[in-house]
């Protein structure tokens, strides 16, 4: 399947590019389908490629301590995942699990490495987008942990009265 330009235009990480770069991005991209239950990458893995859901949904989920499952986040139609590991190459630290019958097109770290030696200008568009993301993912994780902080000593306090 030929991935349409305005699918991946709504993408945040594309949101900047041309016609003629989004064509460039959409000619290495691949489409994978996925059943109910499928896992997409697991926990550990080289980190291969970066993923936009074309339609189904994902779920990325983490081991807890003690082994339990903890899910990270749920994932719809034009969403991606998968690309924080784009500019650090550690194993992932997530797995992603297809929650029903899901289509996502995929992008090769290497493929977009070649791409974006070729064109600068565009790696700049493309790592300024991402940057901005991890920054507000960044944000949100201070904010989650300040506040079970919080919830933390509160309960200590009741506890100890």
């Amino acid at each position: 399947m030929k991935i349409p330009l305005e699918e991946l235009r709504k993408c945040y990480l594309f949101k900047e590019l041309s016609d003629s770069e989004l064509a460039a991005i959409a000619a290495i991209g691949k489409s994978e389908v996925y059943n109910q239950e499928s896992t997409v990458f697991r926990e550990g893995e080289v980190p291969q490629a970066l993923y936009l859901i074309h339609y189904g949904s994902i779920k990325t989920e983490a081991w807890g301590p003690g082994g339990h499952e903890q899910p990270f986040s749920f994932l719809g139609n034009g969403a991606t995942f998968g690309e924080s590991a784009f500019v650090a190459h550690q194993p992932r630290i997530t797995h992603a699990v297809a929650m029903e019958r899901t289509e996502v097109f995929y992008f090769p770290f290497s493929a977009l490495e070649g791409i974006f030696a070729e064109n600068p200008s565009m790696a700049l568009k493309f790592f300024r987008a991402l940057s901005l993301h991890l920054g507000r993912v960044l944000h949100n994780c201070i904010l989650e942990i300040s506040r079970l902080r919080e919830e933390v000593v509160n309960h200590h306090h009741h506890h100890h009265r």
